[in-house]
């Protein structure tokens, strides 16, 4: 098959899920519109950044053009068409009818292109969609969950199934036509280096790409106040701002990672780290569990270090203290995200999918 992954990588998953499929035999390409901070590797580069909105459409069309009718599938990221802009808002994905006939398309959502900020901050206690907590602002509107499910429920209308990567997404995609799959990171360059805890100061590291999503400040006030325990000596190093693969050298550093605290489920920094042998704290709520896969949901239990804004302090103070349960979570950890977060195990499940439609398509 030749597949193509559009118009983004957040997180880098469309990037690697796109080297899974390689992997498998396939002939597998990542377009982005735009490079983006943390320059994720690409195969095609649209380079929109700086460009008039005009001269951003006319990019935009003409590499729809130079891809339309080249590829047999087509898999969008983060919920977007190719012709997804601010500006278009209010006609969403107008490119998704004319990839051509019997092509099947795709859809993966990775966060806040799906979450609805209402209904979450109606059903939890503390989320990243709680007035004054993300700094994105605009996406806590009630207005743009409106936009939002426009969005979804056009891409419904043409693809042949829809993934989310956070559980709590499928609240919001049709049932029917949708399902939970985990991110794909590419681990091939990524070395095992499982901390030996035995050091007298625990080196603990959180990576927010955006401070109130991540709950950047419950950590700073959790660390601090472990501080000022004697029989607790931890250094928390903050990584912002660098490139993923800037970011990955200061990872190594680590011996404990505190990735999420207010989504509710762990991003790839914590898939990234876990693979190198680093334990991870997060926030994972329970509600959205149901809807993976039994033995996915019990590992996960087993490999990541739970806690909530309110609780983080405490497990904090029992990671210092108990390197040896520490210790087994590194192990837990590797590989849990080795064996469910792996490529060519991802692909696997996209692949089919990919397979099953094609062949209907070319039944009738």
């Amino acid at each position: 098959m030749k597949i193509l992954h559009l118009p983004t990588s957040v997180g880098n998953h469309a990037y690697s899920l796109s080297r899974g499929e390689r992997a498998w035999g396939h002939d597998s390409d990542l377009l982005v519109a735009r490079s983006g901070k943390y320059a994720y590797p690409a195969d095609i580069e649209l380079q929109l950044e700086g460009k008039p909105f005009i001269g951003q459409l006319l990019a935009l069309y003409k590499a729809f053009c130079s891809v339309r009718k080249k590829y047999d599938v087509y898999h969008f990221n983060f919920g977007r068409s190719l012709f997804t802009h601010r500006l278009l808002s209010w006609f969403p994905h107008i490119d998704l009818p004319f990839y051509g006939e019997g092509r099947p398309l795709f859809v993966t959502y990775n966060g806040c292109d799906a979450r609805m900020a209402a209904e979450t901050r109606r059903r939890r206690k503390f989320s990243a969609c709680h007035p004054n907590q993300c700094t994105y602002g605009p996406c806590q509107a009630e207005r743009e969950d409106h936009i939002k499910q426009a969005a979804i429920q056009k891409m419904a209308l043409y693809v042949e199934h829809m993934w989310a990567v956070n559980p709590d997404l499928l609240r919001y995609l049709p049932p029917e036509k949708a399902s939970f799959l985990p991110y794909a990171v590419d681990m091939e360059a990524l070395p095992v280096r499982s901390p030996s805890f035995d050091c007298s100061s625990l080196r603990v590291l959180h990576a927010p790409t955006n401070r109130g999503i991540k709950g950047t400040d419950f950590v700073l006030a959790a660390a601090e106040k472990v501080a000022d325990k004697p029989d607790c000596r931890m250094e928390l190093i903050l990584v912002e701002g660098l490139t993923h693969q800037q970011a990955l050298a200061r990872y190594a550093e680590a011996d404990l990672v505190v990735d999420q605290l207010l989504v509710g489920w762990y991003g790839g920094l914590a898939v990234e780290v876990m693979a190198m042998g680093k334990p991870v704290i997060t926030y994972l709520h329970e509600d959205d569990l149901s809807y993976l896969p039994v033995a996915f949901r019990e590992q996960a239990r087993e490999a990541l270090i739970l806690a909530t804004p309110e609780t983080l302090p405490n497990v904090l103070e029992r990671c210092c203290q108990d390197r040896a349960w520490l210790r087994e979570r590194s192990e837990a950890a590797v590989a849990f995200a080795r064996h469910w977060h792996n490529p060519k195990f991802v692909a696997e499940t996209v692949i089919a999918k990919y397979a099953d439609a094609l062949a209907c398509h070319r039944k009738v």
